[in-house]
């Protein structure tokens, strides 16, 4: 079974992460997100801007972006400091629907997207991760 990056930090730094979110709420799509969404680049999109902290240190950013009129939408509102990931990983509800895709944000950070169904609504979400340096180096989060 597939964990979530949530748990993986957890596991990595010894304490689960802390959710603080951003913005949650009206975005516009990239071309390449309207893409994976299938629907247009002018569609308005929800989404929903965290990072996962690790102590003082923001060690990834996420984010989760969904079309305004798709049933997801309401479901990323309602979230709140919730971690995503360990909703995403819960039963049999949800399943990855693209590969992933390698997103580079500068020379010094990894990130990754991938397009989400859930079975049940019908809804998509496209979750875009990007692991930040205090991630990737071998300290503790101190």
């Amino acid at each position: 079974m597939q964990s979530s990056v949530t748990e993986a930090i957890a596991a990595h730094f010894g304490a689960p992460p802390a959710v603080r979110v951003h913005h949650s709420g009206p975005s516009a799509l990239a071309t390449w997100e309207a893409d994976l969404l299938g629907c247009d680049a002018s569609t308005q999109a929800f989404a929903r801007h965290i990072t996962l902290d690790v102590g003082e240190h923001a060690v990834l950013a996420a984010r989760t972006v969904t079309a305004w009129d798709d049933p997801m939408r309401t479901y990323l509102a309602d979230l709140g400091d919730r971690p995503l990931g360990t909703l995403l990983f819960q039963g049999e509800r949800w399943a990855r629907a693209s590969a992933l895709i390698p997103l580079v944000e500068g020379t010094a950070t990894f990130g990754r997207g991938a397009r989400w169904h859930d079975a049940q609504s019908g809804g998509n979400l496209l979750v875009e991760e990007f692991f930040l340096t205090p991630l990737t180096d071998s300290s503790n989060g101190d």
